[in-house]
C-alpha cells in the first residue's frame, strides 16, 4: 500500500461483546495506525452492549452508528 491511506474498517454488533472486544483487541495490535472503526449498532437489546460501548467511547478511532442489517 502506497503511502498512509486511513482505513475504515465496519463491524456489525448486536449484542456480541465477547466478540466485538476481540476484534477491537486484535486491531489494536496491528502496527498499521490510521485507521477508524465503525460500529454498526444493530438493534442490541442488552444493557451491557450500550454499557461497553460508553467505554469504547474515549477513543477517537473508534465509532458507533444506529444502522440495521437485514442479510
Amino acid at each position: 500500500m502506497q503511502g498512509n491511506p486511513k482505513i475504515s474498517i465496519l463491524i456489525p454488533n448486536k449484542d456480541h461483546i465477547k466478540d466485538l472486544e476481540k476484534c477491537l483487541q486484535s486491531i489494536s495490535r496491528s502496527d498499521y495506525k490510521n485507521y477508524e472503526i465503525i460500529i454498526i449498532e444493530n438493534n442490541s437489546e442488552k444493557a451491557e452492549t450500550f454499557a461497553y460501548y460508553k467505554t469504547i467511547e474515549s477513543d477517537d478511532r473508534i465509532r458507533e452508528v444506529e444502522g440495521s442489517l437485514n442479510l
